[in-house]
């Protein structure tokens, strides 16, 4: 079992909760008037008590009302192993997970009858809502859980800089995730990228089949040259304005469990080469230190090659006196 395997596995076994989201159709009638179906998810976490938590998230009936959850709840297992969850009280309406929508009904309270069984991957639900003590709202759903993915993933959050023109931009914290591939490959995300000095919102970078290999010390190293498809970043508020070009990109990263460090070359428009370093590592020749001049140094580069004073913030390539170069990442 490789390390990223472990790790992951590691983390699941500390987890004191499991959760399941269910997708599938959403009917809803209100006072007897039948709405049209929608597509929906449910989560249904299993507590550590043992006992559940079931949530409809983002509910809406012609008004966007909020999220229903109610907690607690206690299960029975038929002898096929078919879970029932019935609830019978008084809920508050939270808000739903959406923050550019006005949810009307968040901090309310509304009469709550619930049934639902899970059988298998198949959740079938029914809710009967009682609001204001007159207006009566009846909802059923049957969805699917998603497949167990093969694929493992990690998200590493650490501090990014970015280097265009030869200017290095303040470090901005930034998030990659790194998913192993069934074919032992990996995914290299980097998510929501933006250049903040050019008004840049670039989107979501991802790199696919990546080869990767393990040394003796556990220590993953990954390379890659290959065109990208940008997409869209995570946050819907944002216009993400390269969302849908390629772009040519190359990689270098290294990653233990607790860390990763990358260095990336970003094309954009053909023309434009963009240099961005996540994270640091003595490993792989990048030092956050400073070095002074006196110390065997020779000369001192950006990242484009300009012969610079002195150390500038960011990347800098230092030729030492005996004709070696090293990296040196000054913050």
């Amino acid at each position: 079992m490789n390390k990223i395997f472990t790790f992951i596995a590691a983390c699941a076994m500390s987890l004191t909760a499991m959760a399941t989201d269910y997708t599938g159709t959403l009917n809803v009638s209100v006072s007897g008037s039948a709405l049209d179906p929608v597509e929906t998810t449910i989560s249904v976490t299993e507590q550590a008590d043992g006992k559940y938590t079931f949530s409809l998230k983002n509910f809406s009936m012609g008004i966007d009302v909020g999220t229903i959850e109610v907690t607690d709840i206690e299960a029975t297992t038929d002898e096929n192993g078919n879970i029932t969850l019935s609830y019978d009280g008084d809920v508050t309406i939270q808000d739903g997970d959406d923050d550019s929508t006005t949810w009307t009904m968040a901090g309310s309270s509304v009469a709550l009858t619930m049934t639902s069984t899970i059988s298998g991957n198949t959740l079938n639900a029914d809710l009967s809502i009682t609001v204001m003590s007159f207006l009566k709202v009846s909802v059923s759903f049957e969805g699917e859980a998603a497949a167990a993915s093969s694929s493992n993933s990690v998200n590493y959050t650490d501090s990014l800089y970015i280097t265009v023109g030869g200017n290095t931009l303040d470090p901005v914290e930034a998030t990659i995730t790194i998913t192993e591939q069934e074919d032992g490959k990996y995914t290299f995300t980097l998510k929501n990228f933006g250049i903040a000095s050019m008004g840049m919102n670039v989107g979501t970078i991802e790199m696919t089949d990546v080869d990767g290999t393990t040394g003796e010390d556990g220590v993953v190293t990954m390379s890659t040259t290959q065109t990208a498809t940008i997409t869209d970043g995570d946050d819907p508020d944002v216009t993400w304005s390269m969302a849908g070009q390629t772009v040519d990109v190359t990689m270098t990263a290294t990653m233990t469990e607790e860390s990763l460090y990358a260095e990336i070359t970003i094309n954009l428009y053909g023309y434009l080469n963009v240099y961005v370093v996540f994270g640091t590592s003595e490993s792989t020749g990048i030092k956050a230190a400073t070095i002074s001049n006196n110390s065997g140094v020779e000369a001192i580069y950006d990242m484009s090659g300009r012969r610079l004073n002195s150390l500038i913030k960011g990347v800098n390539i230092i030729r030492k006196a005996d004709g070696t170069t090293v990296k040196v990442l000054q913050k």
